[in-house]
């Protein structure tokens, strides 16, 4: 799939674990880098930028899923891999920056009172979190029969879902 013997790809990977860590870091941070240009956009506000991530994530799991599920299976016995401990660093610059990107966010939320200013940022990732993860799961879904199904639930829907997840816990309680 790549256009490489397999002989080269273990030229530059150890084990089929790295090999499927350096994707997922890859595509962390290609979806990472598309997360900072649209939190840069200042014409957008708070839920415009969420929306675009939510865009954003559709566009990159769409176009890699059934890579991301070849790469999965190659995993032998289905187990759970750790990240090799080269990735480490790179991990932790991604997590600083997405924390560094969620601060951002959320006082842009509570500025443009969408957010309650006594919720911390802790909770407000959290949030962001269970709507991100609700609407990868949408995204990801795939019955026995190989049929996904996330095509049948409409990106709107699934968008609109998120977004009403967000409003119902970050909202200012009155």
């Amino acid at each position: 799939a790549a256009g490489v013997g397999k002989g080269t790809l273990y030229e530059y990977f150890e084990s089929k674990e790295q090999i499927l860590a350096g994707a997922a870091l890859y595509q962390v941070g290609m979806l990472l880098e598309d997360m900072m240009r649209y939190a840069q956009q200042e014409d957008l506000n708070f839920f415009g930028k969420i929306e675009r991530f939510l865009c954003s994530l559709n566009r990159h799991t769409a176009a890699r899923l059934a890579t991301a599920q070849r790469l999965l299976a190659a995993v032998p016995g289905g187990r759970r891999c750790s990240t090799p401990a080269a990735y480490g660093p790179r991990l932790a610059e991604y997590t600083a920056q997405l924390n560094g990107l969620l601060e951002q966010l959320v006082e842009q939320g509570k500025a443009e009172g969408v957010i309650d200013p006594a919720h911390s940022v802790e909770y407000c990732g959290f949030c962001l979190n269970a709507a991100l993860s609700h609407y990868s799961a949408a995204l990801c879904m795939e019955r026995e029969d190989g049929l996904a199904l996330w095509p049948m639930l409409p990106e709107n829907a699934r968008k609109r879902c998120a977004m009403q997840m967000l409003r119902c816990a970050l909202r200012p309680q009155n």
